[in-house]
């Protein structure tokens, strides 16, 4: 059975990982749990130094995996050939990027601006986007009526999106209709879209594919055979494109 202090050590060792374990003393059978306490008392961005080292070596794996399941063919098509997902730019732009989202993110918000930027800027850039709601119910209505909104005039996807992701605050479902009134569309008429069953099903579609490439929170970008797992700003997103044309 295992010591005391051979757990003590072992648990330091976890936390710190191999590429850190030179930070502590030498250990030598004398070493108490009192003296390896008071090292990381006294020397506590050993354990900071430790933990972000695991969550960079975590990351690099996520987007390793995500990088290798990006090369099955039948995700490539579920990204970049769903008609269920609206988009904006060139359809036949070489520069790709698959936007997962949702409204009530503040972080989409951000990235929207640049998104919003680079759109604009370079007219050889596509960007698909991807209902991703994690918001709980109120995140699903609102992408079944960015969803519906798409279905019912495509042509006003992008006005409703840019709105919704301008409004400050946490969209709802009244937040939501309201935009999609101000592009255009009857309210009866989105209400009666999003009741059909379709509707969870596309989400649900999107969901798996995002659990396939290892999305886990919004929003998570795909730029090329990339998968990004956080927003990105103008020059961030200019730079990724860029190899791509």
């Amino acid at each position: 059975m295992q010591t005391k202090q051979t757990l003590i050590t072992a648990v330091i060792a976890a936390i710190i990982g191999a590429g850190s374990a030179h930070f502590l003393p030498q250990q030598s059978a004398g070493t108490s749990d009192e003296t390896i306490k008071a090292y990381l008392m006294a020397n506590p961005s050993v354990i900071m130094d430790s933990v972000q080292k695991w969550q960079e070596d975590q990351r690099k794996a996520k987007t390793a995996d995500a990088t290798e399941a990006l090369k099955d063919p039948e995700v490539q098509k579920a990204l970049y050939e769903n008609p269920n997902s609206p988009f904006i730019g060139s359809k036949d732009a070489k520069a790709v990027i698959v936007e997962f989202f949702d409204y009530n993110c503040p972080a989409c918000k951000m990235a929207f601006k640049a998104i919003d930027e680079l759109a604009k800027k370079d007219k050889d850039v596509k960007v698909i986007f991807k209902e991703f709601p994690i918001f709980g119910p109120v995140s699903e209505t609102n992408s079944k009526i960015g969803l519906a909104v798409h279905a019912l005039a495509p042509e006003k996807y992008f006005e409703f999106h840019s709105k919704m992701m301008g409004f400050e605050g946490r969209a709802d479902e009244a937040t939501a209709l309201k935009f999609a009134a101000e592009v255009g569309l009857k309210e009866a008429d989105v209400k009666a879209e999003i009741a059909k069953p379709e509707y969870q099903e596309k989400i649900e579609t999107v969901r798996q594919l995002g659990t396939k490439i290892g999305v886990q929170g919004t929003p998570s970008l795909v730029i090329g055979n990339e998968f990004v797992p956080h927003a990105l700003d103008f020059a961030g997103l200019e730079a990724k494109v860029a190899p791509l044309k």
